[in-house]
């Protein structure tokens, strides 16, 4: 609940006891007669205080210095808004670049707009839509943070996407067993960093490169995603 105007509160206070001096000590005059229509049971037959009353709430209540502490209504600003979109830690995020204009000889400003810097990670990926166009600010991005590909480019099948920017894949492979001179099938589940420039389902294939170690256990990033056709085939078994 948004905190009361006092300074509101305070001018309603002062009319309304205003109201009741003036009130008693027209009651202590010889001409104060009974009236039993009135709100408060006796009223002065020259001063009609109730009016008054009324007049100094009325005036109090729409006042634009004083308005009524009750019923103000907060005025949000559009850079609050902008800036509560895309802020969701407790440090500011930022891009590492100089997001101020920049000041012509002439002395006049140049024209400010949102500053976005992003990359060609190579190897023939292209850089995504969202990531040019979007908002978000990802340190460990391939595209839009200090982070680049290199070594290895392997394939997967999405199984988990619970942590943040960080999902579980699976890699099924077959293993030969030289003494049956046969194939079994194994797996090997692998966390990769997942940039917001993409969104990925349960299913999904996804194609990650090696980057340098993001934490723990990530040492890998996602490049591309493709979609998965029917959700029934994400189950199955199939070689990366």
């Amino acid at each position: 609940m948004e905190s009361p105007d006092f300074e509101g509160l305070e001018t309603h206070t002062i009319a309304h006891f205003t109201f009741l001096k003036e009130y008693m000590d027209e009651e202590k005059s010889p001409n104060f007669v009974v009236a039993p229509d009135c709100g408060l049971g006796r009223c002065p037959p020259n001063k009609p205080l109730l009016q008054k009353r009324a007049s100094l709430l009325n005036r109090s209540a729409t006042d634009e210095r004083h308005p009524h502490p009750f019923k103000q209504k907060k005025k949000a600003t559009d850079m609050a808004t902008t800036i509560a979109a895309e802020q969701t830690e407790k440090a500011f995020q930022k891009q590492p670049i100089f997001q101020n204009s920049k000041i012509k000889s002439t002395g006049k400003k140049a024209a400010s707009k949102d500053r976005r810097w992003y990359k060609d990670v190579g190897l023939g990926f292209k850089t995504p839509a969202e990531a040019i166009n979007g908002t978000y600010i990802d340190k460990k991005c391939p595209f839009t943070g200090e982070v680049s590909i290199r070594g290895r480019i392997l394939t997967g099948r999405v199984v988990s996407t619970k942590m943040t920017r960080t999902i579980i894949i699976r890699r099924e492979y077959l293993h030969f067993v030289p003494k049956y001179s046969r194939y079994e099938k194994r797996h090997q589940n692998m966390a990769v960093h997942c940039s917001p420039a993409f969104r990925v389902e349960i299913g999904d294939q996804v194609t990650v490169g090696q980057c340098r170690p993001l934490s723990k256990t990530v040492r890998f990033n996602v490049l591309r995603v493709q979609k998965s056709k029917s959700s029934a085939l994400a189950k199955q078994f199939g070689k990366f």
